[in-house]
Parts: structure tokens; sequence; C-alpha cells
């Protein structure tokens, strides 16, 4: 059967060839190695599985990873994004409605699900704590769904229904 090992060699005596080896069987931390990029490979997997731009912020708002969606969404190569604060990828009225909305979910530790717009886009935006060892908000991961679709064939659906009634009411 292999195993896997490693060996440590110290020099006892060069000249008349005296080593001193130390083997040591590192299977299972093989197979954690293994079970950790597994678990990693799938953790990527769920992250770009949605169509949804998905983040993950710290307390100061700066983006410690991202999925794929959230690169198209915000314009930037990986390389830019991760790092940056996403506040300041916003224009200062969506900044100014959405940062507290954050911070909130860092203090509380409690889950956060609000609606708003983006310069004539509307998001459905959740806001789910994610906590250290000692059950404190360590990052805040912010799912946001674009539902401009929605929210258009809404209004039209209440306009025309609004047509439909004033015209009923004018006969």
């Amino acid at each position: 059967e292999l195993i896997d090992v490693e060996i440590y060699v110290n020099v006892v005596d060069a000249e008349k060839n005296i080593f001193i080896s130390t083997w040591r069987d590192i299977t299972e931390r093989k197979l954690a190695e293994k079970a950790l990029r597994d678990s990693e490979a799938t953790a990527r997997a769920l992250l770009n599985a949605p169509a949804d731009v998905i983040i993950l912020l710290n307390n100061e708002g700066i983006v410690q990873d991202c999925n794929e969606t959230s690169l198209l969404h915000f314009h930037r190569p990986r390389q830019k994004l991760i790092g940056s604060c996403v506040y300041d990828l916003m224009i200062p009225e969506v900044r100014e409605r959405r940062e507290p909305i954050v911070g909130e979910v860092f203090r509380s530790g409690e889950a956060v699900r609000y609606e708003d717009d983006n310069e004539g886009s509307w998001f459905d935006n959740v806001l789910y704590p994610i906590f250290d060892e000692q059950k404190k908000v360590k990052l805040v991961a912010v799912i946001a769904r674009d539902i401009t679709e929605k929210v258009k064939a809404e209004e039209t659906l209440r306009l025309k229904d609004y047509i439909i009634k004033s015209a009923s009411n004018a006969i």
C-alpha cells in the first residue's frame, strides 16, 4: 500500500554519512486537503450558478469575493473588484440607501431583504450575515437579483387596470 509521507533529514556527520531521518505519515492531511479543495470547488460552483449578483463584504464594504455575474454588473475584472470598496462603485444616492442596511446586518446579525432601484434598474436584495467562531458577523453575503422586467410588467398591469377603471367610470 502506498502512503503519503513527509521526510525530514538532519545531518549528524557528513564525512561519515551519518544522517537521522524522520518519516511522518501525512495520509490524513492529504485527505483533508483534498476534501477542502473539493469543498472550495463546490462553493465556487454554487456561487457562480445563479444569475444574481453575489458579493461578500467585510464591515468596511470591501469586496472579499464575488461571482462572475458581479464582474459583469460592475464592469470590472476579478482582480479589480476584489479588494475594492463596493460603495465607491455606487452613485451617492444608492450608497446612502445601501450602506446603512449592510451596517445593520453587521450590528444585528439578522438577514435583511429589501427592494430598491439603481438608476432605473430594480433589485431584490438579500443580505445574509456570515459568522466567525465567536458568533460575531465577519462578512455579509449580498445577493442582488435584477427584477427590472418584473417591476415594469407590474407597472404596465397597474396602468392598464387604471385605464380600464377610468374608462368604465366615464361610461
